[in-house]
């Protein structure tokens, strides 16, 4: 082989490894950040896992039960399949006689972007069968401010800026600053 044979593999071997190493955290940006279900489930997701933000009415039950609580994944495992399905496991609820008993992992499951990046869908399937199927639809994740009235008064909330005020943590009021991003 020519050298100059030799170094058009090395080049072609070089930039595939580098298009094959940069594919899958490619593919998982387009999924990070939060996602809504239409009952209030929230999803936050970044890279290879979804950890619960909000709860639907559905989830209070097991929340009660001290099964499940925000932070915990309901979403691991997230892996590039193609340029917008992903694998994953999908945390479910298992009830007898209408109580929650425990949560467990599902067998197989197929997230689905659409083709704007604005929808998600979330399919799996457990151990004994059971599938669902939930839409998610991205959260704005835009840098914009927000204008908001309370009451008579009016004014804008600044996404990049400090918010001070009042939130709740560990059931006792506590002043904070936070940033809205």
């Amino acid at each position: 082989m020519s050298r100059h044979a030799l170094g058009r593999l090395l080049v072609s071997l070089f930039v595939l490894s580098g298009v094959f190493s940069l594919w899958p955290s490619m593919a998982e940006a387009q999924l990070d950040g939060g996602w809504r279900r239409d009952d209030g489930q929230t999803i936050e997701i970044s890279g290879s896992t979804g950890v619960f933000r909000a709860f639907s009415s559905v989830w209070q039950d097991y929340v009660d039960a001290g099964l499940v609580r925000l932070g915990d994944a309901g979403f691991r495992n997230i892996s590039p399949q193609t340029t917008n399905k992903w694998s994953y496991d999908h945390l479910w609820g298992r009830r007898e006689s209408d109580i929650p008993v425990y949560m467990h992992w599902s067998v197989e499951g197929t997230l689905t972007l659409s083709s704007d990046g604005r929808t998600l869908t979330a399919w799996s399937r457990t151990e004994d069968g059971g599938t669902g199927t939930f839409t998610y639809t991205r959260e704005d994740t835009s840098t914009s401010d927000w204008d908001v009235r309370v009451g008579h008064n009016a004014g804008t909330i600044s996404k990049q800026q400090p918010v001070f005020g009042w939130r709740y943590q560990d059931w006792a009021p506590t002043w904070t600053q936070a940033w809205i991003n």
